[in-house]
């Protein structure tokens, strides 16, 4: 009774229960939906954690290595140039 009492406080909704039988199928349909939040491991929709992946431990070494830095510099700047001079041609 006690579970009922706190999934129905929880949950504040209002049970009533008018038959011996009754009862029995709302506490064993109380008990499976326990067993189910219990069991779910999901994220809830538009939350922080629902957007990506956390990223490994090579893609943030990356993201602060000089020499990578460097490499993608030189190579954006020549393909911006390579856009200006077909551009002046």
């Amino acid at each position: 009774m006690a579970r009922l009492v706190s999934y129905l406080k929880k949950q504040t909704q209002y049970v009533i229960v008018k038959t011996r039988h009754t009862l029995s199928q709302a506490l064993s349909q109380i008990n499976q939906n326990i067993k189910m939040e219990k069991s779910k491991k999901t994220t809830e929709p538009y939350s922080n954690i629902s957007y990506g992946t956390e990223p490994t431990r090579y893609i943030k070494f990356m993201r602060v290595f000089f020499l990578k830095q460097i490499f993608d510099f030189f190579s954006l700047n020549l393909k911006i140039m390579r856009i200006v001079i077909g551009g002046h041609s």
